[in-house]
């Protein structure tokens, strides 16, 4: 450690950089950059769960280096390498390592080569090979630490006849979450080559395949493996100079065999024509034919739609759609049509926004009593929603949660739970899982059929809005409601009749905004009633302090459970630049959550002062944070200082 402090006392003078590029040369330094640091940590970890408290504390002194260089062989235009490399090693002294996202940046450690061979060429080259390990925390709830390394190459030859591109990728990570203990592994191999063609300057035609190796060992040890080829042709065509008539098609084969066997056939095809009198026609074919385990089926979809532009304000438009699904277990037959309209009007200080759509569908469902299995139905886990499966009748047993790659399987109880709600089933997302807020997922599940049924369902929706003062003032009213005539085979099927009403208002003055939002959902399925407020604040002080406050309060009752789900977030930052070189930075966080499963109490404090004399830049700071999740509170607090030498 000393002989790493005389050399930063040492690296304080300027250094002459290298920057003149001969024609030719061997090797040729063509730029630098880089950092050298040391840096100290102290931490105290206390958890309470139930009569048990554990007590760790944590010192370590570290020292690290940052390099980023580029270079080039012979010549730039024939090969340049990229290199970016940080490595942290440290002494520690303690029983416990992890904490806050913020601080575990000192622990990143990280190779990056690329090389490109050829880059100012037709033809060219590049190859990359990562190696990185890094922490992390999941909203204060699960500490990770990951082991990634990736490489892979990529071949691009550009000419006016058939561009082509080629590349091929392959990766591998391990995560190990230090609060629940689960280790995750996960490998991945892709390649992938794409043609593309034009005859006319008015047509594009992309020509594809692609092959991906996917490989999962979740916390249970249960091995996941697919294997997936993708032939694809895409065609875009233009018929006239300004883009009036236009026809876009697409037609892919899907083949996926492993763990989950799937074979898919899609074709898209799309017409759109803007024709006089400002009408507007768009029509769309899709086709898709899915083989997944013993289920085979076909899908027919045709819709149109005309609208009509009525100088700036009005909007209208009609359209029909009808999707015909035949599977060897049953069929269905929808058929939708509806009308729609926006208006947008000036009126004195202010505009009016109104619009209106109303649908009438008929459903049928010809089928004999048995099991059905539904098959990467697609939802978006996000808090303050309620996210229901789209089937009654669910067997939970049967449920995987998977994600968009269908190859990182979920746990129950870790990542996510499901409440009962009458006949259907609800997902939340569990906080600290591997299911980050937003996040879109691919569902199966195993769902009972009771027989045929037939119905007509008629929906509507309305919303209207003003605002004033260049919108320093803005109130909107929603309303829409559901429901079913014609109906047949009642006693299998539930029917979701819903009324909801949405309304709320805004106010925004200067640096500060705030919101108000009521929503009153009536259901025989799920009601519920939500109140949402919000705030932000953001401003500055001359050129000295810049702040920021934010804060949101969600309270939903759910009706039929007379249960209450609360979510509320605060955050404040205030920045102090003393002069262009020194700042203090404060951080500070408050999150509450109350619900079944969901119970979280976080509170968050942040404090850092950073300076800089020459090359040398200084920080010290100050975390803390209080968490108590499901019965068990933890108490953390830590201070860290950091020197670095950049150059």
């Amino acid at each position: 450690m000393k002989k790493i402090v005389y050399i930063l006392l040492l690296l304080t003078f300027e250094s002459v950089a290298q920057n003149n590029i001969n024609s030719l040369r061997l090797w040729e330094l063509m730029s630098k950059s880089g950092a050298i640091n040391i840096g100290g940590h102290y931490r105290e970890l206390k958890v309470s769960e139930t009569a048990l408290i554990n007590a760790y504390d944590n010192s370590f002194l570290i020292a690290g280096f940052k390099l980023n260089t580029k270079s080039s062989i012979f010549h730039p235009n024939f090969l340049v390498l990229d290199l970016n490399a940080e490595y942290n090693p440290g002494t520690n002294k303690g029983n416990y390592l992890v904490s806050p996202d913020h601080a575990e940046r000192l622990f990143n450690n990280k190779l990056n080569i690329r090389a490109s061979f050829l880059e100012q060429k037709p033809m060219n080259i590049s190859t990359y090979f990562y190696l990185n390990q890094n922490y992390a925390n999941r909203e204060y709830v699960n500490s990770t630490k990951t082991d990634s390394k990736q490489w892979g190459a990529k071949y691009s030859f550009r000419n006016r006849v058939a561009p082509i591109n080629v590349s091929y990728s392959s990766g591998k990570w391990e995560q190990q979450e230090v609060e629940t203990g689960r280790t995750i592994k996960n490998k991945q191999t892709n390649f992938q080559s794409t043609i593309t063609k034009s005859f006319f300057s008015t047509d594009s035609h992309d020509l594809g395949f692609s092959y991906s190796d996917y490989f999962n060992e979740n916390p249970n040890l249960t091995e996941i493996t697919n294997k997936i080829e993708k032939v694809y042709l895409n065609n875009n065509i233009v018929f006239d100079a300004n883009n009036n008539y236009s026809y876009r098609s697409s037609i892919s084969n899907f083949h996926q065999k492993g763990t989950y066997s799937l074979n898919r056939f899609i074709v898209r095809e799309n017409i759109s024509l803007n024709l006089p009198k400002r009408f507007k026609f768009t029509g769309n074919y899709n086709f898709q034919k899915n083989e997944q385990g013993e289920q085979q089926s076909n899908q027919n979809i045709v819709s149109v739609a005309l609208d009509h532009q009525l100088f700036a304000s009005l909007r209208t438009g009609v359209f029909f759609n009808n999707n015909n699904t035949k599977r060897n277990v049953y069929d269905e037959y929808n058929r939708q049509g509806g009308i729609k309209f926006d208006y947008v009007k000036k009126i004195p200080k202010g505009l009016l926004n109104l619009s209106f759509i109303t649908t009438k569908k008929q459903q049928y469902l010809d089928s004999e009593p048995g099991e059905l299995r539904i098959f990467d139905e697609v939802h978006v886990l996000a808090d303050n929603e309620i996210v229901l499966l789209n089937r009654a009748f669910v067997d939970p047993s049967t449920v995987i949660v998977k994600d968009e790659t269908g190859t990182i399987i979920y746990d129950i109880n870790f990542d996510y739970v499901l409440v009962e709600i009458g006949d259907f089933l609800e997902i939340q997302r569990i906080p600290g899982g591997q299911i980050i807020n937003n996040t879109t997922l691919n569902i199966d599940y195993t769902i009972i059929l009771n027989g045929s049924f037939k119905f007509d369902s008629d929906y509507y929706y309305f919303s209207s809005s003003v605002s004033f003062f260049k919108r320093l003032i803005q109130i909107y009213f929603n309303t829409s409601n559901q429901n079913y005539s014609n109906i047949e085979i009642t006693d299998v099927i539930t029917l979701n009749r819903f009324n909801q009403t949405t309304y709320g208002g805004r106010l925004e003055i200067g640096i500060f905004k705030a919101g108000i939002e009521f929503n009153n959902y009536q259901s025989n399925i799920i009601p519920y009633s939500r109140q949402k407020y919000f705030f932000q604040l953001n401003g500055k002080i001359k050129s000295k302090v810049m702040f920021s406050l934010n804060g949101n309060f969600t309270d939903m009752h759910l009706t039929n459970t007379d249960l209450n789900q609360i979510y509320s977030n605060v955050t404040g930052k205030v920045t102090y630049r003393m002069n262009n070189k020194s700042q203090l930075q404060l951080n500070l966080g408050y999150r509450k959550q109350e619900g079944q499963q969901i119970d979280l109490d976080l509170l968050t404090v942040k404090s850092e002062f950073t300076t800089a004399y020459r090359k040398l830049f200084f920080k010290l700071g100050f975390e803390m944070y209080k968490r108590i999740y499901v019965r068990t509170e933890t108490l953390y607090k830590g201070a860290y200082f950091q020197i670095e030498r950049r150059f």
